[in-house]
């Protein structure tokens, strides 16, 4: 749990100095879960994060990303029947089902929940219950792929595209990282970090224009796709595109699929022809540009509505991606109709809408007018990009059938950066090398892979999907999958030969089986002889070639128990290592076997079923005297700062805090210039910080956190020390943690 948590009894104390109320002590006292506290009203908006995530056990950060998401971090303005998005309410923009969900869960009413503070707790609550009921293996401290089908659920559209493209938004900003202010001007901050085992999670994609039948007659040729508003919510304009005079900028006041399902809502009289998305500018049109929107009441017939997702009344509203693919839709328009650039023929949806059409504040008073239409201006005035695919996919090859490691490259020459994903995964990001080349390793089977290439903006510029399959062997004679010269072990293949039931030619390994259907062999282990596990077992054989640390996680599924042994041969009895979800040995070159095993209740109940499974292998380095030497990411271990070192009592980042407590620290040998990610779990009673640093130097110290660091560093050496906090009293807080360092 994190430690800096509010005591509600000694926020009423506190002096009006603007003292921070948070201590070293327990989460949660004096809080029971009442939503309606009115002490709650005097809570910051961090201060209510941290709350409700101590309480409820949800990751402060994912409760941070999806309330951004979901409202921009301002109060949604009262719905009327010309809003712009369905009747929402709060930070969590909780629809009145949701609302009536959450009060019944935490036994208060409706009515209590519509304010920001509350509302805060609202959204932990449903989170806290969607987790309960779909993913209950999620951590409450680590953000990994335990977490997806939760952000799936949120959303709850009508087509699921859209709830998976929700999901996989929250798991980008959670990724990058996230610096906004409240609608009162709070700072709320997210560190970036790498998000575990997405790759292999069931995706659903969303229609595009390259899609067949998916694009319409006309529109913007940068747009993502075409969806159509409601036949309901929309109807002809008078003199078709020639009547076309002006653009009116909006905001959603909501979330970008929120909009676009709303006007696809054949009860929401409301509809604009493009709708934009803030984290990286994508559009969507909904509305014909000859025919019109409803969008601006009498003053729909003239006009081509702009909605940009988000809220007229957040400081943070108008990020660079969003402003920068709006100059360009505009230029584009304003060429395509012949509009003038003016502050006469692009307005605000506020400037033109009378009250007594429900008035609106739209597009805001953070919307930055002068440098929008110099933006446009320029862009306007360009000639148009050259033809060709801005991104293109080098190898591998549409349809492709691939080995493990794959080899990924990408030439991107009419980009700034691109992106590579797995689905929902991010394999990279900022990439601007070009071509743009990584090695990364799959589970078995088909996989869609995507390139995404924007702008220095941040504006999504182009995409291009390929689905490839992995295998673990290639045919001979033409590399296909299933010819005649491909079975594992034959005289004439290619591929590995093993007596295990997977081979693992190359490290690291993520695959997906199920121990039900395997083999009944082993009922107990050396490492556990006390443990009954006479369900069947699978078991991989994997060959090592350097000195160092092999590791196997595993992650359960519901009503499944299954632990992970490392063996050093295929014998019970050679038992090197075992956990339940983790379990990690040194181990010198040569062959080893991980056994993955069903675990038996004393009633005689067998616990097999579906699992994924995580080997990987960690060369020592050459020479190095701390605690532990890694040579090569991503890393993860679970060691203890009891026993270790004391030396280091205070960090440059840091100077006020007694971290006087041991220590663990780590050399890093980072291959490249890039960003480094460690993140750590603390167990029940233990509280220890990490910390990012340059050099062996505390005063050195890039980044330091609770639960995560990240900082930008060089090629080279860089250290990661993770220091036991000491409390006023004087105990030293250390022991038992996990820590994962990754590298981008």
């Amino acid at each position: 749990m994190h430690r800096c948590s509010l005591i509600l009894a000694l926020l009423l104390l506190l002096p009006a100095c603007g003292e921070s109320p948070f201590i070293e002590e327990d989460p949660t006292p004096g809080f029971s879960g009442d939503l309606d506290d009115p002490a709650l009203d005097g809570f910051t908006g961090n201060q209510l994060f941290d709350l409700a995530a101590d309480y409820y056990g949800v990751p402060r950060d994912l409760l941070v990303a999806v309330a951004w998401h979901s409202s921009s971090l301002a109060v949604p303005p009262a719905h009327d029947d010309e809003a712009e998005h369905p009747p929402v309410f709060g930070w969590f923009a909780l629809s009145p089902e949701q609302v009536d969900r959450a009060a019944a869960l935490a036994n208060t009413t409706p009515e209590a929940l519509s304010d920001a503070d509350p509302n805060v707790l609202a959204g932990a609550v449903l989170l806290a219950d969607l987790r309960d009921q779909l993913a209950p293996q999620a951590s409450p401290e680590r953000l990994d792929a335990a977490w997806w089908p939760v952000l799936v659920a949120w959303s709850d559209f009508e087509e699921e595209w859209q709830n998976h493209d929700v999901a996989r938004d929250i798991v980008r900003t959670l990724s990058q990282g996230l610096d906004v202010q409240t609608e009162s001007g709070e700072a709320v901050t997210i560190a970036a970090r790498t998000i575990t085992g997405l790759e292999d999670v069931a995706f659903v994609e969303g229609p595009t224009d390259l899609d067949d039948g998916a694009r319409s007659t006309g529109g913007y040729p940068n747009r993502a796709r075409f969806l159509a508003a409601h036949s309901s919510n929309m109807s002809s304009r008078s003199g078709g595109t020639s009547a076309i005079e002006r653009i009116v900028l909006h905001t959603t006041q909501g979330s970008y699929n929120g909009s676009i399902s709303w006007f696809r809502n054949s009860s929401s009289n409301v509809s604009a022809h493009y709708v934009l998305r803030r984290s990286d500018g994508e559009v969507t049109q909904m509305v014909e540009d000859g025919d019109k929107a409803w969008h601006a009441c009498q003053n729909n017939n003239d006009t081509i509505g702009i909605e940009h997702e988000g809220s007229a009344y957040s400081p943070s509203q108008w990020t660079p991606a969003l402003l920068d693919s709006s100059a360009r839709l505009s230029a584009w328009l304003v060429t395509e109709y012949g509009i003038p650039i003016d502050r006469d023929h692009i307005v605000g949806h506020s400037e033109i809408q009378p009250s007594s059409c429900s008035g609106r504040d739209d597009p805001g008073v953070y919307f930055p007018w002068d440098d929008y239409l110099a933006a446009v201006a320029q862009y306007a005035g360009q000639a148009p990009p050259a033809t060709g695919a801005p991104v293109q996919w080098l190898a591998p090859q549409d349809g492709d059938a691939v080995l493990n490691p794959v080899s990924l490259s990408v030439a991107h020459p009419g980009v700034n950066h691109v992106e590579l994903w797995s689905g929902p995964q991010l394999l990279a990001g900022l990439v601007t090398d070009d071509p743009a080349e990584g090695t990364w390793s799959f589970p078995l089977g088909p996989r869609m892979l995507t390139v995404r290439g924007y702008a220095a903006s941040g504006t999504l510029l182009a995409r291009q999907d390929i689905e490839v399959t992995v295998v673990d062997a290639l045919g001979d004679d033409d590399d296909t999958v299933g010819d005649d010269d491909d079975s594992v072990g034959d005289d004439d293949d290619s591929g590995p030969n093993c007596d295990a039931d997977i081979c693992v030619p190359f490290l690291p390994y993520l695959g997906t089986a199920t121990t039900t259907g395997g083999s009944w062999d082993w009922d107990s282990y050396s490492c556990a002889p006390g443990v009954n596990e006479s369900g069947p077992e699978r078991t991989y054989e994997v060959d090592v070639l350097l000195p160092g640390i092999l590791s196997a996680e595993i992650q359960d599924g519901v009503g499944v128990d299954v632990d992970v042994h490392i063996l050093s041969a295929a014998d019970p009895n050679a038992c090197l290592a075992r956990g339940h979800t983790l379990a990690t040995t040194d181990v010198q070159p040569g062959t080893y076997w991980v056994a993955v095993d069903s675990w038996v209740s004393s009633g005689g109940t067998v616990y097999d079923g579906a699992y994924s499974v995580n080997i990987t292998h960690t060369p020592f380095a050459t020479s190095c005297s701390w605690d532990d030497c890694v040579s090569s990411l991503p890393y993860s271990t679970s060691a203890s700062t009891t026993g270790g070192s004391d030396d280091w009592d205070s960090y440059s980042c840091a100077p006020g805090t007694n971290e006087g407590g041991p220590e663990r620290v780590y050399a890093i040998e980072v291959p490249s210039n890039g960003t480094l990610t460690a993140s750590i779990v603390d167990g029940a009673g233990v509280d220890v910080d990490v910390h990012i640093l340059s050099a062996a130097d505390p005063n050195s110290c890039l980044a330091r956190g609770h639960t995560s660091a990240s900082a930008s560093v060089s090629a080279g050496t860089v250290y990661v020390s993770v220091d036991s906090w000491v409390g006023g009293s004087g105990t030293s807080y250390d022991g038992a943690f996990d820590l994962s360092v990754s590298f981008q």
